[in-house]
């Protein structure tokens, strides 16, 4: 006898009618394709993490590049950026990095990062690469601004993996420009500001803390963001007066004795009080370099009630000698 309800007509029957198997199979076919749903959406899940962590790297990367002057320096001059005035923003193609050898010179410069290319196994794409020098206000550490524009989760027109969430996304990079007192270009180097929401001091102007941690004989120039010797060069017809050990501009009024019965009176370059620093200012006339009248009254034991001084030579040195 057959039954015709509930699971009993299946167990009564020896098989199954084609209606029953097309709604089996209905029924598989619909959680087959929930299945499928949930594995390619999490695929595009775990891809999109992958992107985004590859958007990081790549900015990363960019930047440890940059630091270095030389990369710096030659990624702005082989794209054609470094043309006065250094103001408004312009494109380029190409990251460089330089390539030295065992002598330090400069064999060949390589494009590390192009745009228009994918990256990390085809996560992401250098979609446009830009510098933005502002109005041209780059003194005092103020930096550019150069900015990576990628593209994530677009297979079918840039061929980078699918995913979910933004297709575009950008990093930007800091640049200290370096120039000469005209503006001209001389170079840069990649720098991290101060972050507020992370208390983060970044490294912003560890290159001027390291100038003036150097001594006197070196300045930092605000205006164009360099560490430079400070001149010790006088003009024609005087002559510079010397430094001190410790690197601080020294004058020739310091005196000492020593010399037998004549007590011929020398000078040394021993540092003066509020002198600091190496420059034009401390160039001397020859006849401004010693001060005659505040060695002879310097001290009642030199030339005090003497008639005068001069020149005499000890040795292969020259000395004043009382008159």
């Amino acid at each position: 006898m057959l039954y015709n309800t509930g699971m009993t007509f299946f167990l009564k029957e020896k098989g199954f009618s084609i209606i029953q198997g097309l709604m089996l199979a209905g029924l598989l076919s619909g959680t087959a394709l929930v299945t499928s749903q949930l594995i390619s959406n999490q695929k595009k899940v775990a891809s999109s993490a992958e992107s985004k962590d590859a958007v990081d790297e790549l900015a990363d990367l960019a930047y440890n590049f940059l630091q270095f002057q030389d990369n710096c320096f030659q990624t702005l001059t082989l794209n054609g950026l470094t043309g006065t005035p250094l103001t408004g923003k312009r494109i380029f193609n190409n990251i460089y990095t330089v390539n030295k050898n065992s002598a330090g010179v400069t064999v060949n410069s390589q494009a590390v990062f192009t745009t228009g290319r994918n990256y990390f196994a085809n996560n992401v794409r250098i979609s446009e690469m830009s510098i933005d020098y502002g109005a041209g206000n780059l003194s005092n550490l103020n930096p550019a601004v150069l900015e990576i524009r990628m593209r994530r989760n677009e297979s079918t027109t840039e061929r980078t993996k699918d995913g979910v969430g933004a297709k575009d996304l950008s990093k930007k990079i800091s640049l200290v420009i370096q120039r000469d007192a005209v503006g001209t270009f001389r170079g840069c180097y990649a720098v991290k500001q101060a972050q507020a929401n992370t208390n983060e001091t970044g490294n912003h102007d560890l290159m001027r803390t390291y100038c003036t941690e150097l001594g006197a004989m070196f300045l930092w120039d605000a205006n164009t963001n360099t560490c430079n010797l400070r001149s010790n060069i006088c003009p024609a017809g005087q002559f510079f007066v010397g430094i001190s050990s410790t690197g601080i501009i020294t004058d020739l009024l310091h005196i000492y004795m020593g010399f037998g019965g004549v007590t011929p009176v020398g000078w040394d370059f021993g540092p003066r009080t509020g002198i600091s620093s190496v420059g034009l200012a401390h160039c001397r006339d020859p006849k401004r370099g010693i001060d005659i009248k505040t060695m002879i009254n310097s001290s009642p034991t030199t030339c005090l009630n003497r008639n005068g001084v001069g020149f005499t030579k000890i040795g292969n040195q020259a000395a004043i000698r009382c008159l």
